[in-house]
Parts: C-alpha cells; sequence; structure tokens
C-alpha cells in the first residue's frame, strides 16, 4: 500500500487499518486454518501408508473446535505405530516423555523373544520379534511444522495486508 504524504494520507492509512481491524477475528481465523491445513499435509506425508507389524495405518482430518482446529491421527492402531511397541519401541525412547504418562511398553515382559498375534489385516497367525519401533507420524509432522509456523503465517499476512 502506498501512502501520500499529508492530511490526506494519513486519513487514507487510517481507513487502511480500520478495516483491517474490522477484519481481525477473520485473520486469526485464517492462520489457524492454514496451520492446519499444513500440520495436516505434513501428518500425511510422515504417516505409513501400509501396516506396520500388523497394526492398522490411521487417517488424518482436521476438526474445527470452539477455539480453533486441531489436526487429528485417528484408527484403532495410531497409538501403537505413534509410540511403539514392547522392548523395542521402549529403547527408542518417545522425544517428549510427557505425553507417555499414559503409555507402557512391554507391559508382559515378553522381551526379545517376542509374542504371536492374530493380525487385525488378514487374520493370520504373526510374531512380533520385541515389538516395532514407533514411526512418530504424528511427532514428526509437529516438529516440522513447528521449522515453518512462520512462514504459513506471514504468508497469509501477506494476503491479508495485500
Amino acid at each position: 500500500m502506498e501512502v501520500t504524504l499529508g492530511n490526506q494520507g494519513i486519513r487514507e492509512l487510517k481507513k487502511f487499518f480500520q478495516r483491517k481491524l474490522n477484519t481481525l477475528d477473520t485473520l486469526v481465523e485464517n492462520i489457524e486454518l492454514a496451520l492446519a491445513e499444513k500440520g495436516f499435509q505434513l501428518l500425511q506425508a510422515n504417516a505409513p501408508t501400509h501396516d506396520i507389524d500388523g497394526n492398522r495405518v490411521g487417517s488424518a482430518s482436521i476438526e474445527k473446535y470452539a477455539d480453533g482446529y486441531r489436526v487429528v491421527y485417528s484408527g484403532e492402531d495410531v497409538a501403537y505405530i505413534e509410540f511403539g511397541t514392547g522392548y523395542k519401541g521402549a529403547n527408542d525412547k518417545y522425544p517428549n516423555p510427557t505425553v507417555l504418562t499414559f503409555w507402557q511398553y512391554d507391559i508382559n515382559g515378553h522381551g526379545a523373544k517376542g509374542w504371536y498375534y492374530k493380525s487385525k489385516q488378514d487374520g493370520s497367525i504373526r510374531h512380533s520379534q520385541g515389538g516395532m519401533y514407533p514411526e512418530k507420524p504424528v511427532y514428526k509432522a509437529y516438529t516440522e511444522l513447528e521449522q515453518i509456523a512462520t512462514s504459513v503465517i506471514e504468508g497469509v499476512l501477506d494476503d491479508f495486508f495485500a
């Protein structure tokens, strides 16, 4: 935006900012939605597309709620995929241990010998050799979004002030 020096220019600038202030809620929602959409794309890029050690892959979605948007990774086995299982999962510590207050590894003490189970995919009997390492698609998407969040926000602001 170009502003003419003098009273007329100041009045034009004041009107411009008044119009923008009236749409501030829209700006905040646009930023939230842009971040959610980018987080959704990153989660889809990081999430496995095939079963992992017999665990079904999940699906990503964006949900609107009272305070904004959130990206959700849902499915019957997504916790196993995110955090891992058995002694393998326990030995590949999750980067953010505060979320693991509810998650326990190798609770049956199978250790390296592993265990047999019925696959949810095809009903076959499978053997897990000590569990599985965490794939961490949610964590990976989150850390990648942290790295680019500023540029996503700047893009929305550029459009807003254009």
